[in-house]
Order: structure tokens, then C-alpha cells, then sequence
């Protein structure tokens, strides 16, 4: 993650130094906005360091404020992009219903729900539960999997 107490000189000399000694092959960062992704790539070009080669971003069908910014500039760099949170805790994977409680046992969603203490990194059934877009697109999902012969699409 972007450290703004560390200049980004020294963080990036120090992946340098860990890859030229053989401690790393490779570096990558996370969660950053585009302008950081950005200054990241141009700073190590202009130091003449070894490249980031990997952004691992909060991205799925639900979170994709990435694509604004931070993706274009991967897109750009030749940096890859990692996703994290693709099934957004299972939210996307169909194994929810509409107006249905997610069964406590099946899910940290239904767990965390049946319990009432929600933490916050796990709101989704409270954010999706009741929202009509959200069913609209599982929908939209559920179609286009049954349209290629995918009868179930739960990955998990």
C-alpha cells in the first residue's frame, strides 16, 4: 500500500536492492490509485531501478472504481493486475437468493449475518441484500452461465 511516510524512492531503492541481492525476483504493490501507480512506474524509470511488475487491486462485477484510473495506468505501464475479492466474498457466485437469509454455516456472509455483528469488512449481504441492481446483475450472470452450458457457476 501507498506509505506516506516513507518517500517512494526509498521504498522502490529498497526493492531494487532485495532484487539485485537475490532476496525478491519481483515486487508488486496494493490497493494504490491510479496518480500512485503512476508515480510509482515513472519513478523507478527515472531512477533506472527494477520495475513494478504487479498491482493487487479490490476488483469484481460489484468494485470497479479500478478501472478509472489504476487499471489504465497497469494497462499503460505493462504492469499486471492481480485481483483480490473476485467473488466479493461469495456475493457473486450465485449461491445467494433473493429475500433469502444466507445460511449461517455455507458462508462467512451467512455467518457473520446470523450472528448481527457485522464487521466492517464484511457488509455485503447488508450493502446487496436489498439492493434491486445487485439481483439484476446476478441475474444477467445466471443467464449468460446457463446460455454456455454452466448449470451451476459457484466456484467454491
Amino acid at each position: 500500500m501507498w506509505d506516506t511516510a516513507t518517500p517512494i524512492e526509498e521504498t522502490l531503492r529498497t526493492f531494487d536492492d532485495l532484487i539485485k541481492s537475490g532476496k525478491i525476483r519481483h515486487y508488486g504493490f496494493s490497493n494504490v490509485c491510479g496518480w500512485q501507480m503512476q508515480k510509482i512506474s515513472d519513478t523507478a524509470k527515472l531512477l533506472n531501478l527494477n520495475p513494478c511488475v504487479s498491482l493487487q487491486q479490490h476488483y469484481n462485477l460489484l468494485t470497479r472504481d479500478s478501472e478509472l484510473e489504476s487499471l489504465i495506468a497497469c494497462q499503460n505501464e505493462g504492469i499486471y493486475v492481480l485481483p483480490w475479492g473476485p467473488l466479493r466474498g461469495g456475493m457473486l457466485t450465485g449461491k445467494f437468493k433473493k429475500d433469502q437469509e444466507p445460511d449461517a454455516t455455507g458462508s462467512r456472509v451467512g455467518y457473520f449475518n446470523s450472528k448481527k455483528e457485522i464487521p466492517h469488512w464484511m457488509k455485503d449481504w447488508i450493502e446487496f441484500g436489498s439492493n434491486d441492481k445487485y439481483w439484476a446483475l446476478i441475474t444477467v450472470i445466471e443467464t449468460i452461465a446457463k446460455a454456455h452450458g454452466i448449470v451451476h457457476f459457484i466456484l467454491f
